[in-house]
């Protein structure tokens, strides 16, 4: 999305719909949605201390927003594994090897 924002704003793209923070935007909010954390079903990973995290990307629209949660509730964690792929982060979290945050209406089965 922060991509996409940027090419917006250059001029190279007319229309794009990207996922950002609540708050003021200059576009047109089309639908609001939770931030939730994601697990493999039956996983362990979320009860591993440091918490074995999977970021998408650097540039994530919500990455200060996890990284404010993880850090508000004081608990260990490490990154596992940082890729801008989601099927990559969902491997890694299916193989209950991390966590991760995604939209709830965006969680696989």
């Amino acid at each position: 999305s922060p991509d996409l924002a940027a090419a917006l704003a250059a001029g190279t793209i007319d229309l794009a719909v990207i996922e950002e923070r609540a708050g003021p935007t200059a576009g047109e909010c089309l639908f609001v949605d939770r931030l939730v954390w994601v697990g493999a079903r039956a996983g362990s990973a979320r009860l591993k201390r440091p918490l074995p995290v999977s970021m998408v990307a650097d540039t994530c629209a919500f990455r200060p927003a996890v990284l404010a949660a993880l850090g508000e509730d004081g608990l260990d964690w490490r990154t596992v594994f940082e890729n801008g792929n989601i099927d990559a982060t969902t491997a890694t979290v299916r193989s209950d090897l991390a966590v991760t945050t995604w939209l709830a209406s965006t969680v696989p089965a």
